[in-house]
């Protein structure tokens, strides 16, 4: 992903930031499972699936400085595709999702 961001909060300890961005998202490998009833049927390969689709990504970060140089990271993410993962299709998916990631930061 490419993303820019944003600090728009800065109190003591305690920053926030904001970030957007884009990226391509590129299909290596597509395996379909599929149910029915009793009957279970593996295909090694997923037809009508496009092998590259773009999202848009946007988040907001927490930091917490422990000392200088070190601190806590927490905030969510989303990213939401801009064009479909399948083709011909009458029914368009396009894969969302919400993340929530916590980290250490570490600057030198």
């Amino acid at each position: 992903p490419l993303t820019a961001g944003y600090k728009f909060l800065s109190a003591g300890r305690f920053s926030l930031a904001a970030s957007a961005g884009g990226q391509v998202n590129i299909l290596v490998k597509g395996k379909t499972t599929t149910h029915v009833n009793t009957d279970y049927r593996v295909s090694a390969h997923t037809h009508g699936i496009k092998p590259v689709y773009f999202s848009l990504l946007t988040g907001i970060t927490a930091e917490m400085t422990l000392k200088r140089g070190l601190s806590l990271t927490l905030g969510p993410t989303g990213q939401f595709s801009m064009s479909s993962v399948n083709k011909s299709s009458s029914v368009k998916t396009r894969p969302n999702y919400l993340n929530l990631s916590a980290g250490v930061k570490l600057k030198l």
